[in-house]
């Protein structure tokens, strides 16, 4: 249960894509570098994939998160919050293909398994822990997703500080 989850403290679900996909480690890589000025923020980080148990729980191991990781592999909770499946233009553009060769040239691309869905569309939940929904990012393309710096910025404006 997220209810479970969130309970425990202002909590940022981060939906990912699937676990092959460079944006979505690119983003994981980034929240685990700085885990800690997260934690400072006040903000648990939770990551949600749509893979199979077996799957998340290698990808996790794979890039050793200090966070857990849930899968979803109904995706009931990505419908939940709105975060789509991507049409061919939000899946693959120029745009797209620039940001993917910059992810990778960054050392994001693993042998992972494909495990997911690569036309979902990537997205953060950010929850209070009396289960009020703070903020929602949807992605809206597949490279779009909130960054390390652009998360902190919310927690600020939201107002989150550790304890919360």
């Amino acid at each position: 249960q997220m209810s479970d989850i969130w309970r425990k403290g202002t909590t940022a679900f981060t939906f990912i894509r699937y676990l092959s996909c460079v944006f979505c480690k690119e983003q994981v890589r980034s929240y685990k570098s700085s885990a800690n000025a997260l934690s400072r923020a006040g903000l648990r980080v939770v990551i949600v994939t749509p893979a199979s148990v077996e799957d998340t729980a290698f990808f996790a191991a794979g890039l050793d998160l200090p966070f857990p990781v849930y899968c979803d592999p109904e995706q009931a909770a990505y419908a939940a919050y709105g975060f789509e499946k991507g049409s061919i233009g939000q899946l693959i553009n120029p745009h797209i293909i620039a940001r993917g060769a910059q992810a990778t040239l960054r050392g994001n691309f693993l042998a992972l398994p494909k495990g997911g869905d690569p036309r979902q569309l990537p997205g953060t939940a950010i929850i209070a822990e009396d289960g009020q929904l703070l903020h929602v990012h949807i992605a809206h393309d597949a490279s779009d997703y909130l960054s390390l710096d652009e998360l902190l910025v919310v927690a600020r404006h939201l107002g989150i500080q550790a304890g919360s």
